[in-house]
């Protein structure tokens, strides 16, 4: 194996959404901090894509599997997260992601589809409570982006491992802990 081989991305995580209208921002503000750590392997990069649009087809070519960060409006709580796997929403009638982008992540991702280039991809919506022109993000979200961003990296280095690493178990440690930080407020989501 070459070296540029061994440190090719095999994880791209893209934050997306307009850092002019608060909560919309989340995806890049999640990418950001994500970057100021600069504790992930070469293996995953990090790309904070702001209103790319359709250029997220190219951002989506450069690695085999994709995180993708977004705003979304599911009807949960300001500030939850939420998993969605391409499949499920390609399926069904469920659009949660925030559309105010000239093509919003779900019109690409089934442009990207059509093309024969969509990667494996994970989606991560988090719930928005202010998307107005020149809001910052909201509280609940601030308050939260450290657990985001570790959730999102909890979920890069589980995609980087080789399929024969399985990892802790689904229902184990690490992700009790991942979802619990991820409720706002810190609350676990069964009390």
């Amino acid at each position: 194996m070459s070296s540029e081989q061994a440190t090719s991305p095999h994880v791209t995580i893209i934050g997306v959404g307009s850092p002019l209208r608060g909560d919309d921002a989340v995806g890049c503000a999640v990418a950001a901090h994500l970057e100021a750590a600069g504790d992930l392997p070469p293996t995953v990069q990090v790309l904070e894509a702001g209103l790319c649009g359709v250029d997220l087809i190219w951002l989506l070519q450069q690695a085999p599997r994709a995180i993708v960060v977004d705003a979304a409006d599911f009807g949960g709580e300001a500030g939850e997260l939420r998993l969605f796997h391409w499949e499920e929403l390609r399926a069904g009638s469920q659009r949660p992601l925030r559309g105010g982008h000239d093509a919003d992540v779900l019109q690409a991702l089934g442009l990207a589809e059509a093309l024969g280039e969509l990667p494996d991809v994970l989606l991560v919506g988090i719930q928005v409570a202010d998307t107005h022109l020149g809001a910052a993000l909201s509280e609940p979200l601030a308050r939260n982006l450290a657990a985001y961003a570790e959730t999102v990296r909890h979920h890069a280095l589980t995609l980087t491992r080789p399929r024969s690493d399985p990892g802790p178990e689904p229902g184990g440690a690490a992700r009790r802990h991942a979802q619990k930080e991820c409720e706002p407020d810190g609350q676990d989501p069964g009390s």
